[in-house]
């Protein structure tokens, strides 16, 4: 039986000793003891400013020792979390937060003016916090000093459709839209990342020291405290740099790192990570995307006792994750990567339907569509771009799998990227993946382009690793032992970098293609 969010967090706090070490960051280390001690202040804090249950409260908040402790304290009262990563700009943020009728927005003090300014032009009404100290506004730093019994206040059992989080998302259609989790979406997502970073341990028995790199003003969030509820020590920082990463690794004796694939590319590109003891680190798992077994190979070069990658699979639409990989990355040969299986502790069900809604055999290709827990009731704003989406209580979530069992899938990308070449469908991942494994490839992306003869073209953008001379010959004899004649690349092209999105460093297909279609004019006009 899946539980509510405010059940989880009861959960944890019965379940480890007051010393248990929940969070380091930035020199602010929770235990157990205290990480409950800063939930119930600034639950106090949020009562005193009038929240209750059923309002909004947004937030924008560098790293720090906080951000898990505020979103359970918006939870513990049945309030709802609007979460904005602090980057965006103050007229975007304020829009988002008016739209989403929140009637608190706490930030940090060097934001509170310009947040303000936008919210007065916008006329939106809520008040504003800090998180800090700052004079000109309520701050949310250490003790309430109103005499408040929080006790008076929190819903330990809230109704499982009560909202706690409204997060931003582009999902299947690309247009920006709200959608609405719930105290039971959030509750199986918890419980479905309790299970993944559980089932990932080298010892299943013993709890991990997990070092993150993501901005936790965003859904993400959810993710971090479900790693937090399974008993591990998760280390993150306000400073996501690469050189910070790999030195807190070594000072608190890291066996898990999971951040997203661009982010581990940078990491590679350090000339002294040489000078750090990284040999802790044992399982690598990542967010947002997929690590190639390129990239994990090479990661294997600098952490010599890494043996296991893990990652989880889901959309906003899903409250994030509802199935994961768990893969053995210790021999030579990485395979698996993108096959994932149903989390076994909740209620969802999956199927593979192709495009006339007939469920699919084992072993042939599809939609993948989702049923259960995990799945949220729909968008905050229902549009007539958005119908089709979620039919029947079902979500079509817009990838293509291969269907391996009723619980196991393996991911080939997403549906509006994939390929059509002479009447075949081709998986941009698939030919990235063989092309990653050309010695002296670091990275590849891969697109399909107009063609007259074959429909689409399969053009691949790849650059060389540093100071690499591989060749379009190396790629085509290595692409040939792995790839059927129909997913050889047409055209390559070396490039310097691959054009990544914003935020976690996606591959940006669509400049892709106009890249790959501004130079077939060229090729075209001579």
């Amino acid at each position: 039986m899946v539980k509510t969010f405010n059940k989880t967090y009861e959960d944890f706090m019965r379940k480890f000793n007051p010393e248990h070490q929940v969070i380091h960051c930035d020199g602010i280390d929770l235990d157990k003891q205290h990480f409950q001690i800063r939930v119930d202040q600034l639950t106090a804090h949020l009562i005193n400013l009038g929240v209750e249950k059923g309002m909004g409260v947004g937030y924008s908040i560098i790293n720090c020792g906080d951000n898990l402790p505020l979103f359970i304290a918006i939870a513990r009262i049945g309030a709802y979390a609007v979460p904005q990563f602090q980057g965006i700009p103050h007229v975007a943020k304020s829009a988002m937060f008016k739209n989403a009728g929140i009637v608190l927005a706490v930030v940090d003090g060097l934001q509170a003016d310009g947040l303000k300014k936008e919210a007065d032009k916008a006329g939106a009404d809520f008040k504003i916090a800090v998180i800090d100290n700052c004079s000109d506004y309520y701050s949310l730093k250490g003790e309430c000093k109103s005499d408040i019994n929080i006790n008076d206040y929190v819903i330990d059992d809230p109704d499982e459709d009560l909202t706690l989080l409204i997060a931003s998302s582009s999902g299947t259609t690309g247009i920006p839209k709200m959608v609405k989790m719930t105290q039971k979406t959030i509750g199986s997502e918890v419980t479905v990342v309790i299970e993944m970073v559980t089932k990932g341990r080298i010892d299943i028995n013993k709890n991990s020291v997990v070092n993150v790199a993501f901005p936790l003003s965003t859904s993400v969030i959810s993710i971090i405290i479900g790693t937090a509820f399974s008993g591990d020590t998760v280390i993150y920082s306000n400073d996501n740099t690469p050189l910070k990463f790999i030195s807190n690794i070594e000072k608190w004796q890291c066996n898990y790192m999971c951040s997203p694939p661009a982010f581990y590319e940078s990491m590679l590109l350090l000339k002294d990570k040489q000078n750090f003891d990284l040999s802790s680190l044992q399982v690598v798992g990542a967010g947002m995307d997929f690590c190639s077994p390129a990239l994990l190979s090479r990661l294997k070069t600098m952490f010599p006792n890494l043996t296991k990658y893990v990652n989880g699979y889901g959309l906003v639409e899903t409250c994030n994750v509802f199935m994961h990989t768990n893969v053995d990355i210790s021999g030579d040969e990485i395979t698996g990567v993108s096959t994932l299986t149903l989390a076994e502790s909740v209620d969802n069900i999956i199927e593979v339907r192709n495009q006339d809604g007939t469920i699919v055999d084992n072993g042939q290709t599809g939609e993948l569509y989702i049923k259960g827990s995990n799945v949220v009731k729909g968008y905050v704003t229902q549009r007539d771009d958005l119908s089709g989406i979620f039919v029947d209580g079902w979500f079509c979530t817009g990838d293509i799998v291969r269907k391996e069992s009723d619980k196991t899938v393996t991911l080939m990308g997403r549906m509006k990227y994939f390929i059509k070449r002479g009447g075949k469908s081709v998986s941009p991942i698939v030919v990235q993946n063989a092309i990653n494994e050309t010695e002296g490839i670091q990275d590849s992306g891969v697109v399909g382009v107009p063609h007259p003869l074959f429909g689409e073209m399969i053009w691949a953008f790849v650059v060389r690793s540093l100071g690499s001379e591989a060749s379009l010959k190396d790629i085509k004899m290595c692409c040939r032992q792995i790839l059927p004649y129909y997913m050889m690349p047409d055209q390559v092209t070396f490039i310097d970098a691959i054009p990544k999105k914003s935020g976690v460093g996606k591959v940006d297909f669509e400049k892709l293609k106009e890249m790959a279609e501004s130079e077939l004019k060229k090729i075209n006009f001579k």
